[in-house]
């Protein structure tokens, strides 16, 4: 698929975050995370799980919401970001993203659809009151842990089948931390998982329960992360849904070597950095790499244009600079927040309330 993400940008990634969403963010225990104010408890359907968490932002709300589901293998679990397992959601709560942390049905309530049910659900109310939260209600980033993870996954790719009845809402972008992406291929793989995945898929066709099943090129890219080494759902058990996966969508994968399965050693800043990206990209923005032949017609200096309307050239539009990376929409220049740039030899600095233009 067109701009995928490749492991190159890894290194630039981590610079945006640095520079933008996750500037100068340390990483976050729990316990400081929640010193300042408990979440509000909401009941969003009627079941008994059906009640969610809204977690105000630990750093400088951005106006964002990242739904985070759950793990427990699909028949235990807590919207609890206390737990250990809650620690990339609250280096997005850090970032300043308002956190909706959904329970649902587990497994012993009732099996597939139950659960992506109410995560379809929980989005629907987040969009609704969106206002009210402060957040993008159109453009809601969406991830989990474990059993979580699949269903952000499912999510993801089934927003637009009938598995959802509840809302058009295209989530922006998809966290996947340790969960399977195809419960039925996992079984196989791994058979301690059988018994948990048997009681989700109950008598539906396993393949609904796979992401790639319901995944088209209209859906959001996914960052993905796996360890060789984790005990439950380690990444060589996952080589083809991943593949499956990647072959329809944008796949972004973070590596990670934890030994264990919450997976605590991540770099969340490449993770925050592709969120940034993904959502500018529904947004509008198009990502252009420094290597394409749009581009390749630069060699001028890049020049700042004074505030106001954005200079144009003639038949080109301009071209948003972020690092080694370009964005591009419409006839609009932006570049903010500011940014050290290197195209074609030539350095300059596009400060944040200027538009920037390059002579092509």
């Amino acid at each position: 698929r067109e701009h995928r993400i490749s492991q190159a940008l890894i290194a630039a990634a981590v610079f945006v975050v640095a520079t933008t969403v996750g500037a100068g963010v340390a990483p976050v225990s729990a316990s400081s995370a929640f010193a300042a104010a408990a979440p509000a408890r909401v009941q969003y359907g009627p079941h008994e799980r059906n009640y969610l968490l809204v977690h105000s932002p630990i750093g400088t709300p951005n106006g964002r919401a990242l739904i985070w589901v759950h793990g427990g293998g699909w028949s235990d679990g807590v919207p609890d970001l206390e737990l250990p397992f809650a620690h990339m959601a609250l280096a997005y709560s850090a970032a300043g993203y308002t956190i909706i942390t959904p329970a649902y049905r587990l497994t012993g309530d009732a099996p597939h659809p139950a659960q992506i049910d109410d995560v379809f659900a929980a989005i629907a109310w987040t969009a609704a009151r969106a206002a009210d939260l402060g957040v993008d209600g159109a453009n809601i980033v969406i991830g989990g842990y474990s059993a979580g993870g699949h269903l952000a996954s499912l999510a993801g790719t089934a927003w637009n089948s009938d598995l959802n009845r509840f809302t058009s809402i295209r989530p922006a972008h998809v966290i996947n931390l340790a969960g399977p992406i195809d419960p039925a291929d996992h079984a196989v793989r791994r058979p301690q998982a059988r018994p948990a995945v048997a009681a989700l898929i109950g008598s539906a066709n396993p393949a609904h329960l796979a992401a790639a099943t319901w995944a088209d090129p209209d859906d959001a890219p996914q960052t993905i992360v796996f360890s060789p080494n984790d005990p439950q759902v380690p990444a060589g058990g996952q080589t083809v849904a991943l593949a499956r996966l990647s072959r329809l969508i944008d796949i972004h994968t973070v590596p990670s070597f934890a030994d264990e399965h919450s997976l605590s050693d991540v770099d969340h800043a490449p993770v925050l950095a592709r969120t940034d990206e993904a959502l500018l990209e529904a947004d509008g923005w198009r990502t252009i790499r420094p290597n394409d032949a749009e581009i390749a017609g630069i060699t001028q200096s890049i020049v700042t244009a004074a505030v106001g309307p954005p200079v144009t050239f003639a038949g080109v539009d301009p071209i948003r600079f972020t690092d080694t990376r370009l964005r591009l929409r419409g006839r609009r220049l932006v570049a903010n927040p500011p940014q050290r740039i290197q195209i074609g030899g030539v350095a300059g600095i596009a400060p944040t309330t200027t538009d920037v233009t390059a002579n092509f």
